[in-house]
């Protein structure tokens, strides 16, 4: 079982708790959000947790290759990104032309909101499908 929560570096870091934070086998982290509901500074606090489960896998004296890609797969029930009409997103550090800087970091949003009811046949979609089913009345529907 991994501990889902950030570690405090000092009394005054602020304290997190992830819902879901997974190591794979070739040390990546994956760290899963779900919201229900919109919460202020979102954005801020994903960036914040995943700069926390960085600096959490090094210490001093520690040659920099230590550091495992972290991937944040952010997945809503609302409009997290209202800037665009996809229902995944994918960021990463990257020039405004798309030169990558490093792949060390990931942010993945995934937005039931914005899931076309019609397949786009890719498996995320299905995966998005299967999570957004709810079951009304002892009768399963998918809405």
């Amino acid at each position: 079982m991994v501990d889902p929560h950030i570690k405090k570096e000092s009394e005054d870091d602020k304290y997190g708790i992830l819902d879901v934070k997974v190591h794979t086998k070739n040390g990546r982290i994956i760290h899963v959000e779900i919201q229900v509901e919109p919460i202020p500074d979102m954005k801020e606090r994903i960036v914040y947790d995943q700069s926390k489960l960085i600096t959490e896998q090094i210490s001093s004296g520690q040659n920099w290759a230590v550091i495992k890609k972290t991937v944040t797969i952010v997945i809503t029930d609302y409009v997290f990104v209202p800037e665009n009409e996809k229902y995944h997103n994918q960021f990463r550090y990257r020039t405004i032309d798309g030169t990558e800087f490093t792949a060390l970091t990931e942010i993945n949003t995934l937005e039931l909101k914005k899931l076309p009811s019609d397949a786009d046949k890719t498996e995320l979609w299905y995966w998005m499908k299967f999570i957004k089913f709810r079951r009304r009345g002892g009768v399963g529907n998918v809405s």
